[in-house]
């Protein structure tokens, strides 16, 4: 009876199911099932067998019958994952290299010549045995998911069999999962040592990178470089080679004599005590692995300093974002990462108030162009060989480093595969290191302002073949008002490929005036540097977005008119006719006028203006707005700059009363008043008739709104975006309101033309539809002047001529609403139709 076994049934949980059947060595401290019960076929378990790896894996080779089928590479795989994991965790081996000393006089004490060496060489050992492991893991790993194409003789006799066909298994995740946690782990390493000149301190894995010559040549925005190397392509710039260790010369002599049994020359302290990791490297094997970058300016431009300049390096699958509305991913091969460069700029409120801010107010444009400061890179490692035998016998690799805006899919082994992106994890990145959404208010109410001049940030690296979407936000605000619109641009496949987005930060208690030329000049400056001759098709049909004063403001910048004439106009006012010419003399000698002088962005043909009070709102002269008035300053710099005489003629206050001295001495929120001389000079400002342009509007009232519904005089917000070219309405709201009542009126004529067969019935029926036409129009014309967002009136809003104007329920910041976002993107969907990119692009 002793050798009989009982059998018992329980139930389980459904999930605790699944996490056990897909499981393995990447998600928990044990192998997979499948694993597991190969080693235990074979009378090796978990422990035993990562204790005497090397006997392990001879019993594993005679063990089973069909080697190098792809059961075989799995385990193989997640053994040496396991193997590389359990030295990663060993308390005298990784940990103790990166972690700090527990009493730093003891701890850093000077060792003897002997004892450093045999320190030395005990590091190398073990750091080699863990790389070895990992490489090995990524090398079978690899060949299970690419067996078809590395062994096509036995892939072709398995679909003779005519056997079923399988969705993907559990083996197949798990391998997926073992070859990118190798591959991420790997990367990391090689990362964490990439200083070379400081490895005689680090000592983790004696990395010698050598830096290929062409490419600082390959560094170019022209789509064909001239060294034929085209733009995006990839380019070799490091190699890291390994030697076997017994070629270390420097450590000889301390590897001779452990091997003789010669007494070690260490303290003696159990810390110091060798751990054997021999039996897990590969003896007399030289490794090579060549890192590939995109030729790209931005990705090549820190190679010659061996990415000093790189800060820090996240795999994406390791962060968590919370106030993003949704995280844009790619399914595909490799490893999303985002980097983080050491010399970033910090635009938080504490970077503001710490930073020299010498660029950030430079009179050159250029130097207030930015890059988020971090990359998105999606890596993918290759071990050489076209066929099964020349995988599993190589010992060099490639890490090929791609940017997943660009590189959609990558060809491996003839076959094209999905690269694994992750498009959220740079955004929000920024936002999190910048708060943004504080620094609009700290820019507006601090008189020793830290921003003076506005910042433009490139939200990817440029890329020469996708429009442009430049985004300006409203009064008090920052960037962060755009985060809904330009997270669903990243999640939407179609849009992200043919958009690039370029956000523009300024300060907004700036006059309105200064900030328009300023921010031209400061758009125009990126166009130029990135395509100085206008060929790319990012020079081409941009789109420009704006929120509030960034409407008013992105309205003056798609406009040719020359505001001198109404200047010189609000200068004749007798009220206050000698200071006017005082302020007009001096600004003619200040050389200012030229800011009068208006000149559309050539680059843009779309504009969407959204909650614009172009003539202006009675709530910037309400008492509590007023209040807020008084403490919202000109930075110091600004005043002394544009003054200059003027601060010994009158005050800063009498010169902002003045008319003419208002323009730029009243700060942007004051502008803002439908009273003020900024609204006299550019309320009926004209657009340029080559520049569509469209109108998002919001309405506080819910009761009009409701009413406007039940009386069809608007739709409810569409969830689906339409497949039209161009409609004249867009869904998302009440759109053209005499529009909407024409279209009800001819469809009550048609259907009442349809149920009468007389004439008299017709004509009855018409009429009816005729009243029905009146009734609703005089409902929207008396109807439509209440609207409101709570702060700025439909009339300041409206412009005649839109291609579309959408009225969206809700208040002034409706930007980040559903169905604002939603409206954008159909503009944007429309604009691509209507400039399809392929066509230029072939």
């Amino acid at each position: 009876m002793a050798s009989c076994s009982t059998v018992s049934v329980s139930q389980k949980d459904s999930s605790r199911t699944i996490a056990n059947n897909r499981g393995n060595i990447v998600t928990r401290s044990d192998l997979s099932n499948k694993s597991t019960s190969q080693l235990l076929s074979i009378g090796m378990p978990q422990d035993q067998c990562l204790e005497d790896f090397n006997k392990c894996l001879n019993r594993v080779d005679k063990g089973i019958l069909n080697k190098n089928n792809k059961e075989h590479l799995a385990l193989l795989a997640e053994l040496h994952l396991a193997k590389a994991k359990s030295i990663a965790e060993s308390e005298k081996c990784v940990q103790r290299i990166t972690r700090p000393p527990i009493d730093p006089y003891y701890a850093n004490a000077p060792k003897t010549e002997e004892q450093y060496a045999d320190f030395l060489l005990y590091l190398r050992e073990c750091n080699t045995a863990y790389r070895d492991n990992l490489l090995s893991a990524i090398k079978y790993s690899y060949a299970y998911l690419f067996y078809a194409q590395l062994n096509p003789s036995t892939a072709t006799q398995l679909n003779i069999k005519n056997k079923p066909n399988k969705l993907s298994s559990n083996l197949d995740i798990q391998t997926q999962d073992v070859y990118e946690a190798a591959s991420d782990a790997l990367l990391k390493q090689l990362y964490a040592n990439k200083d070379y000149t400081q490895q005689a301190d680090k000592v983790t894995s004696f990395i010698n990178p050598q830096l290929v010559s062409d490419s600082q040549s390959s560094k170019t925005n022209e789509l064909d470089d001239a060294n034929g190397v085209k733009y995006g392509d990839q380019i070799k710039v490091l190699n890291f080679t390994f030697p076997p260790i017994e070629q270390d010369k420097y450590l000889a002599n301390t590897r001779a004599a452990k091997k003789e049994g010669e007494p070690s020359t260490s303290s003696g302290n159990d810390d110091e005590a060798f751990t054997d990791f021999e039996s897990s490297i590969k003896q007399g094997v030289t490794t090579s692995i060549d890192l590939y970058l995109p030729n790209e300016p931005e990705y090549l431009q820190n190679t010659e300093t061996h990415n000093k300049s790189i800060d820090a390096l996240y795999a994406s699958h390791d962060l968590s974002f919370s106030g993003l509305n949704s995280i844009s991913e790619r399914e595909g091969v490799g490893i999303s990462y985002v980097t983080l460069f050491d010399e970033r700029l910090d635009t938080s409120v504490k970077g503001l108030i710490t930073s020299d801010n010498k660029k950030l107010n430079s009179e050159n444009p250029l130097d207030r162009i930015h890059l988020t400061g971090n990359l998105l890179l999606t890596s993918l490692v290759i071990p050489h060989g076209t066929t099964l035998e020349e995988v599993l016998d190589s010992n060099c690799y490639d890490i090929n480093l791609y940017n997943p805006h660009h590189t959609e899919s990558v060809d491996i082994l003839g076959k094209p595969y999905y690269l694994a992106a992750n498009f959220s994890a740079s955004y929000g990145m920024w936002l999190a290191e910048n708060r943004l959404d504080n620094v609009g208010y700290f820019n507006l109410l601090s008189k020793q302002q830290s921003l003076v001049l506005p910042q433009l940030f490139m939200l990817e690296p440029y890329d020469p073949n996708k429009r442009i979407i430049i985004m300006l936000h409203g009064l008090a605000s920052s960037p962060a008002t755009w985060i809904s619109i330009t997270n669903d641009i990243a999640s939407d496949d179609e849009l992200r490929d043919n958009y690039q987005v370029w956000q523009i930060f300024y300060p907004t208690n700036i006059p309105i005036l200064e900030n328009r030329y300023r921010i031209q000049e400061l758009i125009e400056s990126a166009y130029k540097i990135n395509d100085p001759n206008s060929q790319h098709i990012a020079s081409q049909n941009s789109v420009l977005i704006g929120h509030s004063m960034g409407a008013v403001i992105g309205r003056m910048l798609v406009s040719n008119e020359n505001l001198q004439d109404n200047f010189h106009r609000l200068s004749q006012e007798q009220s206050s006719l000698r200071l006017s010419k005082l302020v007009n003399n001096e600004l003619d000698r200040e050389n200012v006028l030229n800011r009068l002088q208006l000149k559309q962005l050539k680059s843009v043909d779309t504009a969407v203006f959204i909650s614009a009070p172009f003539r202006g709102t009675d709530f910037a002269d309400r008492w509590f707005t007023q209040l807020l008035r008084r403490v919202v300053h000109l930075p110091l710099g600004f005043i002394q700059t544009i003054t200059g005489n003027l601060a010994s003629i009158a005050s800063e206050g009498e010169l902002a009363s003045n008319p003419l001295g208002a323009l730029y001495f009243q700060n942007g929120a004051s502008q803002l008043s439908d009273k003020s001389s900024f609204m006299k000079l550019t309320a009926d400002l004209q657009i340029a008739d080559d520049v569509t342009y469209h109108s998002i509007i919001a309405n506080r009232d819910s009761d009009i709104y409701n009413g406007f519904m039940r009386l069809k005089l608007t739709t409810a917000p569409s969830t689906s975006l339409s497949d039209k070219t161009a409609p004249d309405v867009l869904t998302a709201g009440v759109s053209k309101l005499p529009s909407f009542v024409e279209e009800d009126s001819e469809e009550s004529a048609a259907e009442n033309s349809s149920d009468t067969a007389t004439s008299s019935e017709n004509s009855a029926g018409q009429d009816a539809a005729n009243k029905i036409k009146e009734a609703t129009t005089d409902i929207a014309q008396s109807v439509t002047p209440a609207l409101s967002d709570g702060i700025v009136p439909y009339a300041s809003s409206h412009l005649e001529g839109a291609a579309s104007e959408t009225i969206i329920k809700g208040g002034h910041s409706i930007q980040d609403t559903p169905e604002a976002v939603l409206t954008l993107r159909k503009i944007l969907h429309q604009h691509l139709k209507q400039h399809p990119i392929e066509t230029e692009r072939k």
